[in-house]
C-alpha cells in the first residue's frame, strides 16, 4: 500500500484504529476489520508502554504531537479486547487511564493537555493562553473512556467518579448562556466565548450531552446500577425480571435521592447504588424508611 507509511505518523494517526473496531461492530463487520488494525495500526512497544502506565507514552508520543485524543485509542483497545479476549489490549487501556488519572487530571476534573506543546506529568497548568489546557474535547473523551471502562468494571466507582466530574465540571460548564460551546475552559482570568462554527469541541460536547441518558444507569446479569444522579427513569429487561426504575433528585443542588422500582415481570433483581467518593461519610440506603444497606464513599451499595 502506497499510503501505509503515512497511516500512523501525523494527525494523531493512532486514532485510525477506531475505524476498524467501528466497522467490526457494525452490521457489516467481519474479522478482517480487526486484522487490519493488527497489521497497520498496532505497535507492540506502544501497547507495552501504556500497559506499564508510563507517562512518556502520552507526553512524548514520537509519531505526532501529544494530545488527550489518545483516549480515543484507549477506547479502541477496549474494543479490540472485546473482539479478541487478548489481555494486552485491556492492560493498555487501563494503563492509559492511569496516566490520565495520575498525571493529567486536576482535582476539579480538567484535563491538562491540548496539542502542540510539551505536557510534563503533573503539570496541572492554569494557563489562559490558546491551545494550552482544558480543551472541551479532551474532557469529552476522558468521560468516554471512563464510561467504557465502567461497562467492563461496573462496580469500580472510580470510573463513575471521573465520568461525573468531567461531565458536570467541564462538559456541562463549557456551554455559555446562549447554549454555545467553548473550545477551552480557562481556569484563570475570564471565560472564553462560546461559538457555533462547527469546531471539534462543539461537535464532541453536543454529542456527549445527547448521550447523557446512557451514562446514568447500566445493567447486566448481576443486576441494575445507578451510576449518576439525575431526575430520570430507566426501562430494563434482564433474564430474571423487567420493569422501570425511576429516580427523583435535585442533584447537584440537593443530595436527597429517591428510587422507585416498578416491576412488570417479577424476579430477583440486585440494585447497585453508587456511593460517590466525594461523600463525606457512610451513606445509608433505606427501603420504605428502614435502613437495609450502608455504603462507604467510593463504592456501590447493593441490595436485592
Amino acid at each position: 500500500c502506497d499510503y501505509k507509511e503515512y497511516l500512523l505518523p501525523g494527525s494523531l494517526g493512532i486514532q485510525g484504529i477506531l475505524g476498524g473496531t467501528l466497522c467490526y461492530e457494525s452490521g457489516v463487520g467481519r474479522a478482517q476489520d480487526i486484522i487490519t488494525n493488527m497489521l497497520y495500526y498496532e505497535m507492540d512497544w506502544y501497547l507495552d508502554y501504556l500497559g506499564d502506565a508510563m507517562p512518556e507514552a502520552m507526553y512524548m508520543y514520537p509519531l505526532d504531537r501529544p494530545h488527550a485524543y489518545m483516549a480515543t485509542a484507549a477506547c479502541a483497545f477496549l474494543d479490540m479486547y472485546g473482539a479478541t479476549g487478548e489481555e494486552t489490549y485491556l492492560q493498555a487501556a487501563l494503563g492509559a487511564w492511569t496516566i490520565f488519572a495520575e498525571y493529567y487530571v486536576t482535582t476539579g476534573g480538567g484535563v491538562c493537555m491540548c496539542e502542540g506543546a510539551e505536557y510534563k506529568p503533573g503539570n496541572h497548568m492554569l494557563s489562559h493562553s490558546s491551545r494550552s489546557v482544558y480543551e472541551t474535547c479532551n474532557n469529552v473523551l476522558w468521560a468516554d473512556l471512563n464510561h467504557r471502562l465502567l461497562q467492563y468494571f461496573p462496580e469500580d466507582e472510580r470510573f463513575a467518579h471521573y465520568l461525573e466530574q468531567s461531565l458536570i465540571n467541564i462538559v456541562f460548564a463549557s456551554q455559555n448562556a446562549e447554549g454555545e460551546i467553548r473550545y477551552f475552559n480557562h481556569m484563570t482570568q475570564t471565560k472564553e466565548q462560546g461559538s457555533l462554527i462547527n469546531t471539534c469541541c462543539e461537535v464532541q460536547a453536543s454529542r456527549q450531552l445527547a448521550q447523557l441518558p446512557q451514562f446514568v444507569y447500566s445493567y447486566n446479569e448481576k443486576g441494575l446500577y445507578v451510576n449518576l444522579y439525575a431526575d430520570s427513569c430507566f426501562d430494563f429487561e434482564t433474564e430474571s425480571a423487567s420493569g422501570t426504575l425511576e429516580m427523583a433528585t435535585e442533584f447537584p443542588y440537593g443530595q436527597e435521592v429517591a428510587l422507585t422500582l416498578n416491576m412488570e415481570r417479577s424476579g430477583s433483581v440486585i440494585l447497585h447504588v453508587r456511593i460517590p467518593s466525594w461523600a463525606a461519610k457512610t451513606v445509608d440506603v433505606r427501603l420504605n424508611g428502614e435502613i437495609v444497606a450502608s455504603g462507604t464513599p467510593g463504592s456501590y451499595a447493593a441490595q436485592r
